[in-house]
């Protein structure tokens, strides 16, 4: 049995902090203005967050970190782009964020840089038009239930 080292948490842990500091200044930002192309701004900000941690490993740690750190209920189990968004807005509409959702889930299966992800929305019909797009192409995760008895 090996024993694990704290400090790998430890930066994990501080860098999961700095990113949700980044995700709730983008978030603070968008709710101030509500203007129309400062949902773009917003969207990036969390998609560029979701492909560092994608492409720096340690996805699971780094999403437990997050719940831990916005306090959610450990027994709800939403994508990580959803606590993503959750985590720097707050309260939303249920219908909005599972778009937004589902339309930052359609560019990452495409492999869309953070870069040019506006223009991938715009040629795809903006944020709504992916969120199809995914719909139609992306199965959607399925979390096994133990409560069915």
């Amino acid at each position: 049995m090996s024993k694990r080292s704290k400090k790998p948490l430890a930066i994990i842990d501080l860098d999961v902090r700095d990113d949700l500091e980044k995700l709730r200044s983008a978030g603070q930002l968008l709710r101030q203005t509500w203007r129309r192309n400062a949902i773009y701004q917003f969207l990036n900000t969390v998609y560029a967050v979701h492909c560092s941690w994608r492409i720096q490993g340690k996805v699971r740690r780094r999403h437990s970190v997050l719940r831990r750190l916005t306090g959610e209920d450990a027994g709800k189990r939403h994508h990580l782009l959803r606590n993503l968004i959750s985590a720097a807005i707050g309260s939303l509409e249920a219908k909005t964020a599972s778009r937004w959702t589902r339309a930052l889930e359609y560019a990452w299966s495409e492999d869309v840089m953070p870069s040019n992800l506006r223009d991938f929305f715009r040629s795809h019909g903006g944020v709504a038009g992916c969120a199809r797009a995914a719909s139609r192409d992306i199965q959607k995760h399925i979390v096994n239930r133990n409560d069915w008895f």
